[in-house]
């Protein structure tokens, strides 16, 4: 395969894997594991400095610890998720299909919601939005995507939709990093798969940037992505 042919598939790879879709509708597992170990070191370098503040987080309490939320919500992604996707494997596309429309319906529904579902005291909030983020990530590792699950599960506690979509992101590269360890047995190597992996890296840095940014309209925003969802038909 060329080059350019490679660009393009390292770029919709990555949009769809950050828009609430399953990439593994439009592409093949092997060109996805470098995709998917780009959009790890992207999500890793782009909260780098909320990352590096964990040792002192871990020893002091002064309020909201994002450093805290990536460090449990990834570990639960990994407890949870390795396993079941090592036992489940990848899902077929058609049900890949149901389960994002249906996700996307979810995720909807609570953007029309003026309050959240749970409203939890700050003291015991970010170890339940990590567990809740987490284990939908985790669940996510057969292939749904993991954009409105763990979407979904921040919405239900957190009321600013930008810490909600923050806590998401956060998460992302343990998600990321466990999808690359599921297919990286049939994943690109060499010289494509570097192609692939920083295309995907530099890209991801952006659509991150634009995806905080976007988060600023609220509730608006929850619709209009959960929407999106629906472009998932369009591969059928």
């Amino acid at each position: 395969m060329s080059y350019p042919q490679l660009v393009l598939k390292a770029i919709l790879g990555t949009i769809l894997a950050w828009l609430p879709t399953s990439p593994e509708l439009a592409l093949e597992k092997a060109y996805l594991f470098p995709i998917y170990v780009g959009m790890t070191f992207a999500g890793i370098f782009y909260f780098q400095k909320e990352i590096c503040l964990l040792p002192r987080d871990l020893m002091t309490q002064n309020g909201r610890s994002w450093s805290k939320v990536f460090l449990y919500s990834s570990l639960f992604t990994l407890i949870i998720g390795y396993p079941l996707g090592k036992t489940l494997g990848t899902l077929g596309i058609q049900t890949l299909l149901i389960l994002d429309v249906a996700l996307g319906v979810v995720l909807l529904i609570l953007g029309t919601l003026e309050r959240v579902p749970f409203n939890l005291p700050g003291d015991i909030k970010d170890f339940f939005l990590s567990f809740l983020v987490g284990t939908a990530q985790g669940l996510s590792s057969p292939g749904p995507s993991r954009a409105l699950t763990s979407l979904i599960a921040a919405s239900m506690i957190e009321s600013d939709v930008r810490d909600a979509v923050r806590a998401t992101l956060l998460a992302s590269p343990a998600y990321f990093a466990l999808r690359a360890m599921l297919l990286k047995e049939s994943g690109l190597v060499g010289i494509d798969g570097i192609i692939l992996s920083s295309v995907s890296f530099f890209l991801s840095l952006i659509i991150i940037h634009f995806l905080m940014k976007l988060a600023a309209y609220g509730r608006k925003f929850l619709m209009g992505y959960a929407l999106i969802s629906l472009i998932s038909i369009l591969w059928r």
